[in-house]
């Protein structure tokens, strides 16, 4: 429950009762959330003459195909279509998520992307 939402385990304390609907939207956030963690790891691995798009697509499909190993609380009883279709939704972003960044890249440079995304200084 933390890794999903740290607030979530306050309110679970104090009495609250989660709600246990699971949408598409959610499932598509998650995987989301998933592949920004490993955007430090693309952005390292990227040179000028070689775009991030590849890569990003491949970290999609680790991502997408244990998203249900990463979150095995959440998405326990989750039936599989609707986690086919959150994955078909994120999939028709990737083009513009991978020109978002690779433009962010272009136009403040690799450290920079680097010290915004990781607490860890990048010289």
């Amino acid at each position: 429950m933390y890794l999903r939402c740290p607030k979530q385990v306050y309110f679970v304390n104090h009495g609250y009762e989660l709600l246990p609907d699971i949408t598409c939207s959610y499932i598509e956030n998650l995987l989301i959330k998933e592949m920004g963690f490993k955007y430090p790891e693309i952005i390292k691995h990227t040179s000028k003459d070689d775009g991030i798009d590849k890569i990003l697509e491949n970290e999609f499909y680790n991502t997408a195909e244990y998203i249900k190993d990463i979150y095995p609380d959440e998405l326990v009883n989750v039936s599989s279509e609707l986690v086919e279709n959150a994955k078909n939704n994120v999939y028709k972003h990737l083009e513009t998520i991978t020109t978002n960044l690779n433009s962010t890249i272009f136009y403040h440079g690799k450290i920079f992307c680097l010290n915004r995304l990781h607490p860890v200084n990048y010289r």
